[in-house]
């Protein structure tokens, strides 16, 4: 069979470099696990881009970096075990590491997919709040206190942070959830991975108080950062070696169930109680800091007026008559002015005092030539 220049100059597979073909089956496998992805947690992905919308530019609700980090938060406890332990929880995780992708490519297209999420709608929020973009949007259509900007926040590394913490707790949900052989490990990984960020969170911003007395992020957000990268490292280290899960396990409805779920509220309360407990440390910190800067200031104010007030002391028992210094003048300037005035009143009185010598000197010798005449 005779090949035609039109099957010499075709475009299909086998018209293709060798490289490209090799790597259009990849790039194929992984469209295809983002695909499947994609309709598999739609329904979540959607729903919650309606509650961010809802709440953030309609509501307005979104008005703190705080209320967009427990959004955030709240996104990380739902979608982490989701993203990770899905085919755990319906026992096909054996039929799945039987396919042709691979576990690696699994792993990474599931956090690829999860923490893309959590990075866009933290960080959209984030900017949203920051540059006021919902009042922008509503100030096009009505002027009113709902399109009032939002107070701003003093310390702009909470803005980091609200980004850096849920992605970090979404990475040790992501991890746990990854290993989980069973529906309970599964279903708690969002949470444990919440409490783990959280611990990490708490333990940088008490090494912050205790460097610099004041939290500035330093020292929480890289670590928040690196903690998250090696989680998932070993997470990834674990997963490709794990051993299928077969069959969906079962929930009993026994009465350890109770036990775990007051642990488990047990465990939320407790890390709510710690944060609280930071953020009152913080907030004490910063109001401490705030008032030593507000007395440094009023003893500053008022070493300033003494110092006025002993130049202008001074110039008046120098005798200068326009003794009042300007109120606009820095110290230095004062004290040049001080220096300007004394020295003026200085050459104005070696005048008055070499015009009355030559004065006198000059009066003797006119009555001397008055006597000269007469007696002529």
């Amino acid at each position: 069979m005779s090949v035609t220049a039109g099957d010499a100059t075709s475009t299909g597979p086998r018209s293709l470099p060798r490289a490209e073909r090799a790597a259009a089956p990849g790039v194929n496998v992984v469209r295809g696990l983002l695909w499947r992805q994609w309709l598999a947690h739609r329904t979540l992905i959607v729903g919650w881009l309606a509650v961010w919308l809802i709440l953030g530019w309609v509501l307005l609700l979104l008005c703190h970096p705080n209320a967009v980090m427990g959004l955030g938060i709240l996104y990380v406890l739902l979608a982490a075990p989701v993203f990770a332990g899905l085919d755990t929880v319906e026992g096909s995780e054996e039929f799945s590491f039987a396919l042709p992708p691979t576990r690696s490519r699994r792993y990474l297209t599931r956090l690829g997919m999860g923490l893309g999420t959590v990075l866009v709608f933290t960080g959209a929020a984030v900017l949203a709040v920051w540059l006021d973009l919902p009042q922008r949007l509503w100030g096009l259509v009505v002027e009113s206190g709902f399109t009032e900007p939002f107070v701003p926040v003093p310390n702009g590394w909470v803005y980091v942070l609200v980004v850096v913490l849920p992605m970090s707790a979404f990475c040790f949900g992501f991890a746990l959830a990854s290993v989980a052989s069973s529906r309970v490990l599964v279903g708690g990984a969002g949470l444990a991975g919440v409490i783990c960020a959280g611990i990490v969170t708490a333990l940088g911003i008490g090494a912050e108080v205790l460097l610099w007395n004041d939290a500035n992020g330093f020292i929480v957000c890289p670590v928040l950062l690196a903690s998250g990268a090696m989680v998932l490292l070993l997470g990834h280290a674990v997963y490709v070696r794990k051993e299928g899960v077969s069959r969906p396990t079962p929930m009993d409805s026994g009465g350890w169930r109770w036990w775990i779920a007051g642990i488990v509220v047990l465990a939320l309360l407790l890390f709510l109680f710690a944060l609280f407990a930071l953020s009152v440390r913080v907030h004490e910190t910063s109001s401490v800091r705030e008032r030593a800067e507000r007395r440094a200031t009023a003893a500053g104010v008022y070493e300033e007026a003494m110092a006025r007030q002993n130049l202008e002391n001074n110039l008046k028992a120098h005798g200068v008559e326009n003794w009042k210094l300007p109120d606009n003048l820095s110290q230095s300037e004062l004290s040049e002015e001080h220096d300007r005035r004394i020295q003026e009143q200085i050459l104005k009185d070696n005048l008055k005092a070499h015009g009355a010598q030559s004065g006198g000197a000059a009066g003797p010798r006119a009555a001397g030539g008055d006597a000269q005449e007469e007696s002529r």
